[in-house]
């Protein structure tokens, strides 16, 4: 199992991994506040950091350098936590050593795909790039297609996106219901 570690001033953040990732029987460590994070994680050494972007105490990219500099005894993967209307140069937090960006609210789905296939320990080899957001959608359009019996219509398909994601960010839904709609029209 994983060791998953949470920088997040929002006890709903907190709540969502400890219930989804926790109950899964991976190890869950929190803190709240941006001073405590490069110790914390020092201790812990998880293999997946989820990093609130507006963290009191901290900048989100000041911990991901001093991270950086201490990847061989820190370790994990750096996901930023990002509020829905928030955005971030997806350059500048590759260079920090981010591995992905996801926008807030968190929900179960994202965070088991974030898991999924996860190097513990020994297996974890430093990557960057920003590519989960991807497989993080096409989970959700595999998983939307498969509980989609209404049809291909637009508004059935965003329906069933928004099961998925609990409505989560009308953006998103509208971006998976466009490529939803695509990949119906040219598999007919």
């Amino acid at each position: 199992m994983a060791k998953i570690f949470v920088a997040d001033d929002n006890p709903h953040v907190h709540r969502i991994v400890e219930e989804t990732l926790g109950a899964s029987g991976h190890g869950v460590f929190s803190v709240r506040d941006g001073s405590e994070v490069l110790e914390s994680i020092s201790r812990c050494r998880p293999d997946l950091i989820l990093l609130d972007t507006t963290l009191p105490n901290a900048d989100c990219f000041d911990i991901c350098r001093g991270l950086l500099a201490r990847q061989r005894s820190v370790g994990g993967r750096i996901v930023l936590l990002a509020g829905p209307l928030e955005t971030l140069d997806e350059d500048d937090a590759t260079q920090v050593g981010v591995h992905t960006i996801v926008q807030k609210p968190l929900d179960s789905l994202i965070l088991e795909n974030l898991v999924a296939g996860l190097p513990t320990g020994a297996e974890r080899e430093p990557d960057s790039g920003i590519d989960d957001n991807e497989q993080i959608i096409d989970a959700l359009v595999h998983k939307a297609l498969g509980s989609t019996e209404s049809g291909p219509s637009r508004e059935a398909i965003r329906e069933q996106i928004e099961a998925v994601v609990f409505a989560s960010m009308p953006a998103i839904i509208d971006r998976i219901a466009d490529r939803l709609v695509d990949r119906l029209k040219n598999s007919q």
